[in-house]
């Protein structure tokens, strides 16, 4: 991140003052950790998963590419059969094994659609996406 915030302040031009690595931050086009949620959709955290990335508010790009992520995770969770072909596994692969004894083919579908919707809204650039996180949150909020 703090690298690609310092390539963005060499095209501005002019004279360049950064005075904490937070304003790198903000400069930069960070992306989500996708693994992270990755990790809390698998281990059905849903109302943290909303909480937490609606406190984020991330943009419209950010959140596109989280849902593809995310869709294709779920895939693995529903057919976690490639994975246990692997002779060696990852902290990921393992999560993903893991994910695929405590979700139902019928849950990991429901919450695709879901995404799969989620990132038509973001595609469409529709201002009411954070609307529908919102909404998809007070699900969970009994």
């Amino acid at each position: 991140d703090i690298y690609q915030a310092l390539n963005q302040l060499k095209f501005l031009g002019g004279e360049m003052k950064v005075f904490s690595a937070t304003h790198l931050q903000e400069l930069s086009c960070q992306q989500s950790d996708h693994f992270f949620w990755a990790k809390l959709i698998s281990e059905k955290q849903s109302k943290r998963f909303y909480q937490q990335l609606i406190a984020k508010n991330p943009a419209l790009d950010d959140l596109l590419g989280l849902f593809r992520f995310l869709q294709g995770h779920l895939l693995k969770i529903y057919d976690p059969s490639e994975i246990q072909k692997k002779p060696k596994l990852s902290q990921y692969d393992r999560e993903i094994l893991q994910a695929s004894k405590i979700w139902t083919g019928a849950q990991v579908v429901k919450v695709l659609r879901k995404f799969a919707h989620f990132e038509l809204m973001a595609k469409k650039r529709d201002p009411f996406l954070m609307q529908e996180l919102r909404t998809s949150l007070l699900q969970f909020s009994n």
